[in-house]
């Protein structure tokens, strides 16, 4: 967990599996739906995502926080339009909004995924 930041909530591992049969690798995004909570402080959200090969998250781990580096997280600002996460994190007034994140790696094996909202003071 980056420093200065305070573990909100976090998913459970869950399984991303390549549909069987297909031959084509088909680009993987994550969704989520962020949560309201009116004892969080005011202060802009981000997130940290984990992908692995491994429900444990030990083997080939992709670790990201959009803190560091936003790009490719985008937040559903109305209906079926997507924008760029801000820089400074999601604004309290955007929570229950759905969240993306798009790695860069194709369903060619299955991945295990999870994310963890974080906010910085």
């Amino acid at each position: 967990m980056p420093v200065g930041s305070l573990p909100i909530g976090i998913s459970p591992p869950e399984l991303i599996d390549p549909t069987p049969g297909e031959d084509v690798a088909v680009p993987i995004l994550l969704v989520w739906e962020t949560t309201t909570n009116d004892s969080w402080p005011t202060v802009p959200i981000h997130f940290q995502v984990q992908i692995a090969d491994d429900a444990n998250f030990t083997t080939n781990l992709i670790n990201v926080h959009s803190s560091q580096n936003p790009t490719n997280f985008e937040y559903e600002s109305s209906p079926g339009v997507w924008t760029a996460l801000p820089s400074n994190g999601l604004a309290q007034a955007d929570l229950g909004k759905n969240v993306r994140y798009a790695p860069g790696i194709s369903t060619v094996k299955a991945y295990f995924w999870r994310v963890s909202i974080v906010q910085f003071f």
